[in-house]
């Protein structure tokens, strides 16, 4: 091997590290905006939800917990419920689904004893009164 040849390796060695430290470079930069993209989709996934319609209390006494079953939402959402008649609104946590039978026909939300006397506290427990829903799914 003679001095030629060592420099011809020599500047073969320093291409090849400058070309893996551009490969590294360009994988971390796409690995970068990649991410970044993704948590941008992932912000956009959330679904503001809006629904009118219709509560009645859950059939079961000295619930004072604000918990309610709907069709929808999944199970451990936060649902502001307004009564559309007084204005009053609470949070309630959605414990389970509303099962879809006929005596649930016309209702979008079952609250608990607490939640229904939080907003409509001289109302009967058995008739069903105007609602706004609004939550966010995720």
């Amino acid at each position: 091997m003679n001095l030629e040849d060592s420099l011809s390796l020599s500047q073969f060695y320093k291409k090849k590290t400058s070309i893996i430290y551009f490969m590294k470079l360009f994988l971390s930069i796409f690995l970068l905006v990649f991410f970044s993209l993704l948590s941008i989709h992932q912000a956009k996934a959330q679904h503001a939800m809006t629904e009118r319609g219709y509560a009645k209390m859950i059939p079961v006494t000295n619930n004072p917990k604000l918990i309610a079953l709907h069709k929808t939402a999944p199970i451990g959402t936060s649902i502001y419920v307004k009564n559309t008649a007084t204005g009053v609104t609470i949070q309630v946590k959605v414990i389970s689904q509303l099962p879809d039978i006929g005596k649930n026909e016309g209702i979008i939300i079952k609250l608990s004893e607490g939640a229904f006397k939080a907003l409509n506290p001289n109302g009967d427990t058995s008739k069903k009164f105007g609602v706004e829903l609004t939550y966010t799914v995720y």
